[in-house]
């Protein structure tokens, strides 16, 4: 009993850290959006500070995602590429989701 509630521990703890990385770069990002919308940012001066916006929380999960893929076997250059494609489809959706907010005048909740 013990050892299969230590599995289930072990087996949880890979999916906690990208979780929690992947909720505080969302976080970090979703503040972003909020006040350059305040602000009244052109879409376009938007995408210019997002480039560099949230670096250690992008970073962490970058980190998380290679840490995780890699402890399961995946090679190092495929869990990087994973990494980078996971940060580009969150990147992506903030340019889609800041251009829908500040053409209908709205705001994320």
């Amino acid at each position: 009993m013990i050892s299969q509630l230590l599995f289930m521990l072990l087996a949880a703890a890979p999916a906690d850290r990208i979780n929690d990385a992947r909720r505080a770069y969302s976080t970090c990002l979703t503040g972003l959006v909020k006040s350059e919308l305040d602000a009244k940012t052109e879409p376009a001066a938007f995408e210019g500070k997002l480039a560099t916006a949230c670096q250690s929380e992008r970073a962490a999960f970058r980190d998380a995602i290679v840490a995780v893929d890699v402890s399961a076997g995946i090679k190092r250059p495929v869990a990087e590429e994973n990494a980078a494609t996971e940060i580009e489809d969150f990147i992506s959706n903030a340019k889609e989701s800041y251009r829908d907010y500040f053409e209908t005048k709205t705001r994320p909740g």
